[in-house]
C-alpha cells in the first residue's frame, strides 16, 4: 500500500500503534543496558512489604531475525515509561508539558545512551490529568491521538488498592465495563460484551481486587516449563472504561489470578468463584455492536475532510473510475504547553485502484509556508500554470537506472493562493492527474 508521504510519517506511526503494540508491555526486552537505579526505585528503598518490580532493562537489541524490538518507551527522571494504550479522540488528558523526548535510542545505542529524555519514541510529553506523573505520562499527536505510557517498574506494590485505588482510581471512575474472551483478544476479533458495572458480582470482584496482596508473576504456578501462564491459564479480558476516557484492562487467569495489562510482573489472586461470577455475566450478555466500540484509528471520512474549515474546500472532487479512498487523516497543530489543538495544519488522503494495487495516489493539503520545511522539494506550479502539458513534462517514465517504468510516476504541487495541494501519483497519466488537481481548485 502507498506510503509516499513526507509530512504524514508521525501521524501514520500513531495510527499503527494500537494495532502493533497490543501486548507490547509484556515484550519489553530485559537483556542488557539497564537504566541506572531509577528515581522511583530510590523512593521505594524503605518499603519492605509487597512486591518490588525492578527497573527495566530496555536495550533494543536486534532479535533473531535481525530486527529491533521497537517497543515504545522513554526515560524521564530516571524512570522508564512504556507504551500502554492509544486513545482517540483526545478527551482532554494532557495536563502540563514536562519535556521533549529526543528519540535517539535504537538497536545500536550503547549503554551510556540510555539517559533522561532518550527513548524509542520522539516528541513532547505531558502529565495526565488525575494521575501521578511518576506513574503515568502521555504524548499527543496532531491527529488527536493520545498515547499513554506507564512506569511499570521500579515500584513496590503491596495491596491491590496500591494500584487500583491510589494510582488508577478505578472504582470511583467507572463509566462502562466490557468483557472479551481470551480467544477473541488473541485473534483480534474484537468480540466484546457489556456487563453492568453496578451489579453485586462486580462489586465483590473489585473489593477482592483491592483487598488482595500482590504476588510476583513467577509465583503463579505453570502447567509446564514450555508455556507462558497467559497461554495456559488466561480466560477473559475485562475493560473498565473510565469517565476520563482512559481504560483499565485486566487479564483474568484460571485460579483467580488477575493481572493489570500495564504491569504484568505481579498480580492479585481473588477467590475463583468471585472471578467466575463476573465471567459468567459476560457470557450471558449480548455482544456490543462494532459501531459502539471505542475507535482508535483516527480515520476520517471524505465528507469530514471536505467539511474541514481550513482546507476542506481544497479536497479534490474528482476520483478516477474504480478508485477508492484508503486513508484520510486531518492533522492539527498543537500548543506545546497545553497540547490543545490550534487548527488544521494538513489534510492527507490516499486513494487506490480497487483492482490494481499498482495504481494509487495521495493528496496532501497544507500552507504554502510548509513548502520544503515539510520535506517536499519537488516542482511547484501556480494554479494558472496547471495544464496537461506541464504535467507531462513532470511525469517520470524511467527509474534511476534508465529502465522504463511499467507505471509512470508523478509528484507535483500546485499553489492555490497560500495553500499547496501536493499530488503523488503512481500509474496515472497526466490527463487523469489534471482532472484531480483541477477539482481541488477552490470556487
Amino acid at each position: 500500500m502507498f506510503r509516499y508521504a513526507w509530512i504524514i510519517a508521525g501521524a501514520a506511526a500513531v495510527l499503527s500503534a494500537a494495532v502493533g503494540l497490543r501486548s507490547a508491555v509484556r515484550n519489553v526486552p530485559e537483556n542488557a543496558a539497564a537504566i541506572a537505579q531509577s528515581g522511583a526505585a530510590r523512593e521505594e528503598e524503605a518499603v519492605v512489604k509487597g512486591v518490588t518490580i525492578p527497573p527495566k532493562n530496555v536495550e533494543l537489541a536486534p532479535n533473531s531475525m535481525g530486527e529491533a524490538d521497537m517497543v515504545g518507551f522513554f526515560i524521564y527522571e530516571g524512570r522508564c515509561y512504556v507504551y500502554m494504550d492509544t486513545i482517540w479522540p483526545d478527551p482532554g488528558l494532557p495536563e502540563r508539558y514536562l519535556g521533549t523526548v529526543t528519540g535517539l535510542i535504537d538497536e545500536w545505542t550503547p549503554k551510556d545512551g540510555y539517559v533522561d529524555l532518550a527513548g524509542s519514541t520522539t516528541g513532547d510529553f505531558y502529565s495526565v490529568k488525575g494521575y501521578d506523573p511518576s506513574f503515568m505520562l502521555c504524548q499527543k499527536s496532531g491527529t488527536g491521538h493520545v498515547t499513554l505510557y506507564i512506569c511499570n517498574s521500579g515500584i513496590t506494590l503491596d495491596k491491590g488498592s496500591d494500584l487500583y485505588t491510589e494510582r488508577l482510581h478505578l472504582k470511583e471512575r467507572i463509566a462502562e465495563l466490557q468483557a472479551e474472551s481470551r480467544d477473541s483478544w488473541f485473534y483480534g476479533r474484537n468480540e466484546k460484551y457489556r456487563i453492568d458495572p453496578d451489579c453485586e458480582a462486580v462489586e465483590s470482584f473489585l473489593n477482592a481486587l483491592n483487598a488482595g496482596s500482590f504476588i510476583p508473576r513467577e509465583d503463579v504456578p505453570a502447567k509446564d516449563e514450555w508455556h507462558m501462564i497467559f497461554d495456559e491459564r488466561e480466560k477473559e479480558h475485562l475493560y473498565f472504561l473510565l469517565e476520563d476516557g482512559t481504560a483499565v484492562q485486566l487479564r483474568l487467569l484460571e485460579g483467580g489470578y488477575v493481572f493489570y495489562q500495564g504491569i504484568l510482573d505481579a498480580c492479585i489472586q481473588v477467590p475463583e468463584d468471585t472471578m467466575e461470577a463476573v465471567i459468567s455475566l459476560a457470557h450471558s450478555g449480548e455482544r456490543i455492536p462494532e459501531d459502539e466500540l471505542p475507535r482508535v484509528s483516527g480515520q476520517r471520512t471524505v465528507e469530514e475532510c471536505r467539511q474541514d474549515p481550513v482546507f476542506g474546500q481544497y479536497v479534490p472532487e474528482y476520483m478516477p473510475e474504480g478508485t477508492e479512498v484508503t486513508n484520510a487523516v486531518i492533522v492539527n497543530g498543537l500548543d506545546r504547553e497545553t497540547a490543545r489543538e490550534t487548527g488544521t495544519e494538513m489534510i492527507y488522503m490516499e486513494y487506490c485502484d480497487e483492482e490494481n494495487p499498482h495504481i494509487y495516489y495521495s493528496i496532501q493539503i497544507f500552507r504554502l509556508s510548509g513548502y520544503e520545511k515539510n520535506g517536499y522539494t519537488g516542482p511547484l506550479l501556480k494554479a494558472e500554470e496547471l495544464t496537461e502539458e506541464a504535467l507531462k513534462e513532470t511525469i517520470s517514465r524511467t527509474d534511476a537506472r534508465g529502465n522504463t517504468r511499467e507505471y509512470p510516476w508523478l509528484d507535483i504541487a500546485v499553489e492555490y493562493d497560500d495553500v499547496m495541494v501536493l499530488l503523488s501519483a503512481r500509474g496515472l497519466e497526466a490527463g487523469e492527474c489534471l482532472k484531480i488537481l483541477e477539482s481541488a481548485r477552490p470556487e
